[in-house]
């Protein structure tokens, strides 16, 4: 047995503190990177459940039945994600987040998606079980807890103005109005939103002219995106936004059902996961309690 010299007790006492540190921030990293995995697994979970149902309802779509613009718009979505995906093994760490952006962005517009797939007399029986099946996927509860945890990482569940809601407490009214009147569930979802997009524009690095919600997710997505996002990833959102707004806006006027009520609920909170795991905590500027 090989006998080391004892270190003197205060270079004893400085190498014990020192590893005390680093093996905290180990527990910490190690978590992190907990996060990261399970991240990756829940992103192609996610993307291969949705995926398969609607590669059935592609299959057997009659030519010609989806518009032009929606079919750019599905194959920029998906490229995004299978190209993401595919880098995975080069950039882990910083695209765990990107791809989960990625994968909330096909989520969102797989919904919408489904939306106008108009369903009939002469719909296939295998494009309607594919559509029951997206919608047990996209319609979860756990979608619900994901946003809420969401505005909680980006500091937007702490009420600035006394007279104002939450995003996330008009999120959880529009949560407890699920199975009432569709303007109870779908006007709290749409003023969620707009809080979100207001307040993470307050809080850009640098403040310029943004006329309305579109243009406001554009210059949020430029100051603000997760690194590595593909440079079309806020038009995108931006395109959802467009396509959603008008539907949680005529709430009143149209008489929905409460379970198409709750579609269009499960619409806006899929782009809402979209929105926000697309936001880069770090460039944005702390908020004035």
């Amino acid at each position: 047995m090989v006998d080391f010299p004892l270190l003197p007790d205060d270079e004893a006492k400085k190498w014990q503190d020192e590893l005390r540190r680093l093996l905290d921030e180990a527990v910490a990293e190690g978590k992190r990177l907990e996060t990261r995995g399970e991240q990756i697994t829940k992103a192609g979970r996610d993307a291969r459940e949705v995926a398969q149902p609607t590669r059935e309802i592609v299959e057997h779509l009659p030519p010609g039945s989806i518009p032009k613009e929606q079919m750019d718009h599905q194959l920029e979505v998906w490229r995004s994600f299978v190209e993401k995906a595919r880098e995975g093994e080069e950039f882990l760490a910083p695209w765990a987040g990107t791809v989960a952006a990625t994968s909330y962005l096909v989520s969102s517009t797989s919904d919408s998606f489904v939306h106008i797939v108009k369903l009939g007399p002469g719909t296939p029986p295998v494009i309607e079980a594919a559509i029951r099946v997206l919608d047990d996927v996209l319609h979860r509860p756990e979608k619900i807890a994901e946003a809420e945890a969401a505005l909680q990482r980006l500091g937007l569940h702490v009420r600035r103005e006394r007279d104002r809601k939450t995003a996330i407490e008009l999120l959880q009214d529009a949560k407890r109005a699920l199975g009432g009147p569709a303007a109870h569930v779908l006007i709290p979802i749409r003023e969620s939103i707009i809080v979100v997009i207001d307040g993470l524009l307050k809080r850009r690095p640098i403040q310029e002219p943004a006329k309305n919600i579109h243009e406001k997710l554009l210059s949020i997505g430029a100051q603000c995106a997760r690194p590595g996002l593909p440079p079309s990833h806020f038009e995108r959102l931006a395109i959802e936004w467009d396509g959603l707004v008008d539907e949680l806006s005529e709430a009143k006027q149209r008489k929905l059902t409460p379970e198409q009520a709750s579609a269009t609920f499960y619409r806006a909170v899929l782009f809402l996961n979209a929105f926000l795991s697309s936001i880069d905590e770090t460039p944005l500027r702390q908020p004035k309690l």
